[in-house]
Protein backbone atom coordinates (compact mmCIF):
# COMPACT_ATOMS: atom_id res chain seq x y z
CA UNK A 1 0.00 0.00 0.00
CA UNK A 2 1.37 3.52 -0.99
CA UNK A 3 1.60 6.60 0.87
CA UNK A 4 -0.74 8.05 -1.57
CA UNK A 5 -3.37 5.35 -0.93
CA UNK A 6 -3.27 5.43 3.08
CA UNK A 7 -4.51 8.74 3.11
CA UNK A 8 -7.31 7.70 0.40
CA UNK A 9 -8.32 5.38 2.59
CA UNK A 10 -7.94 6.44 5.95
CA UNK A 11 -11.06 7.78 8.39
CA UNK A 12 -8.85 10.26 10.05
CA UNK A 13 -8.58 12.62 6.51
CA UNK A 14 -8.87 16.29 7.71
CA UNK A 15 -9.25 15.68 11.48
CA UNK A 16 -5.56 16.90 12.10
CA UNK A 17 -6.21 18.96 15.27
CA UNK A 18 -7.36 15.79 17.16
CA UNK A 19 -4.84 13.61 15.97
CA UNK A 20 -2.14 15.67 17.28
CA UNK A 21 -3.78 17.30 20.34
CA UNK A 22 -1.96 17.50 23.90
CA UNK A 23 -5.21 16.49 25.64
CA UNK A 24 -5.61 13.64 26.41
CA UNK A 25 -9.50 12.88 25.63
CA UNK A 26 -8.67 14.11 22.21
CA UNK A 27 -6.06 11.43 21.53
CA UNK A 28 -8.49 8.77 22.86
CA UNK A 29 -10.95 10.16 20.47
CA UNK A 30 -8.46 10.03 17.93
CA UNK A 31 -7.25 6.30 18.43
CA UNK A 32 -11.64 5.44 18.18
CA UNK A 33 -11.64 6.53 15.08
CA UNK A 34 -8.63 4.33 13.91
CA UNK A 35 -10.75 1.72 15.07
CA UNK A 36 -11.97 -0.17 11.85
CA UNK A 37 -10.16 1.81 9.67
CA UNK A 38 -8.86 -0.03 6.32
CA UNK A 39 -5.55 1.81 6.39
CA UNK A 40 -4.74 1.42 10.85
CA UNK A 41 -1.88 -1.09 10.07
CA UNK A 42 -0.56 0.57 7.15
CA UNK A 43 -0.72 3.79 8.85
CA UNK A 44 1.25 2.24 12.09
CA UNK A 45 3.93 1.05 10.16
CA UNK A 46 4.62 4.04 7.80
CA UNK A 47 4.85 5.90 11.58
CA UNK A 48 7.35 3.57 12.64
CA UNK A 49 9.00 3.69 9.53
CA UNK A 50 9.43 6.95 9.40
CA UNK A 51 10.27 7.44 12.82
CA UNK A 52 6.87 9.39 13.77
CA UNK A 53 7.15 11.51 17.14
CA UNK A 54 3.83 13.06 17.95
CA UNK A 55 0.45 12.08 17.18
CA UNK A 56 -1.68 9.38 17.14
CA UNK A 57 -0.78 6.69 14.22
CA UNK A 58 -2.49 3.31 13.27
CA UNK A 59 -4.83 3.46 16.87
CA UNK A 60 -1.46 3.98 19.05
CA UNK A 61 -0.31 7.26 20.45
CA UNK A 62 3.33 8.42 19.72
CA UNK A 63 4.53 10.93 22.37
CA UNK A 64 8.29 11.93 22.29
CA UNK A 65 9.01 9.21 19.78
CA UNK A 66 7.66 6.46 22.09
CA UNK A 67 4.35 4.78 21.79
CA UNK A 68 2.05 5.18 24.68
CA UNK A 69 -1.13 2.92 25.52
CA UNK A 70 -2.54 5.88 27.40
CA UNK A 71 -1.84 9.92 27.58
CA UNK A 72 -1.95 11.00 31.08
CA UNK A 73 -2.85 14.85 31.92
CA UNK A 74 0.16 16.92 32.34
CA UNK A 75 1.48 17.31 35.96
CA UNK A 76 1.48 14.90 39.00
CA UNK A 77 -1.59 12.56 39.50
CA UNK A 78 -4.28 13.25 41.90
CA UNK A 79 -3.60 12.02 45.69
CA UNK A 80 -6.31 9.70 45.53
CA UNK A 81 -5.13 7.62 42.15
CA UNK A 82 -1.09 7.39 43.59
CA UNK A 83 -2.53 5.99 46.81
CA UNK A 84 -4.36 3.56 44.92
CA UNK A 85 -1.54 2.93 42.59
CA UNK A 86 0.72 2.44 45.88
CA UNK A 87 -1.17 -0.34 47.42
Amino acid sequence: MTTTSIYELARCSGLTDLFFSEEPADLEAAKTICEGCPAREACFELAVSQQERWGVWGGRIFWDGQILAVKRKRGRPPKAAAAALAS
